[in-house]
């Protein structure tokens, strides 16, 4: 990939509104630990998907956050999407890569993958060389995709259905 490129791929990391959604949400010290709930994301099973839902107000955020503190002291690499209405493929694969890179602390993961949707090659090109590059890597990872309920058009989905289709071993 030239450098002019490479440099686009790596735009994503100025852009403010990026940065936001691939923030996870700070827990509160008073926060109520749900110890039965907190088990169900340390299973052992190879659990490929855990899909929580519930009404608004009932704490699955807060529930995925301290997931997500538990995958990173077990040495899991997390990467985190707050899901809306105005994703597109191009913010979807640039989230999940910079999600991912901010995580393993590699300034250039993903890079292919964003230069791909970004040159319009299509969305199965980009995310396949995506999961090429996780199963290239040796941590365990997981994507946490907050408020998938807020996702918005066809393309989008089409995005997450094509990653939930095809995650490596």
């Amino acid at each position: 990939m030239p450098d002019d490129e490479r440099k686009a791929a790596l735009e994503p990391i100025t852009d403010p509104g990026l940065l936001l959604k691939v923030t996870p949400p700070k827990l509160r010290k008073t926060l109520l630990a749900r110890d039965r709930l907190r088990r169900l994301g340390a299973a052992d099973d190879d659990t490929a998907v855990i899909l929580v839902e519930a009404p608004a107000g009932y704490g699955k955020t807060s529930l995925v956050a301290q997931w997500r503190l538990d995958w990173l002291r077990n040495g899991m690499a997390v990467g985190w999407l707050n899901l809306d209405a105005g994703d597109s493929p191009i913010t979807l694969v640039s989230g999940i890569a910079l999600g991912l890179r901010r995580s393993l602390g590699r300034a250039t993961f993903g890079v292919d993958a964003i230069e791909a949707v970004r040159r319009g090659a299509g969305t199965a090109p980009a995310i396949t060389s995506l999961l090429a590059e996780i199963t290239e890597t040796s941590r365990p990872m997981v994507i946490v995709f907050d408020n998938g309920e807020r996702l918005g058009g066809a393309e989008a989905v089409d995005v997450l259905d094509y990653l939930l289709h095809n995650l490596p071993p």
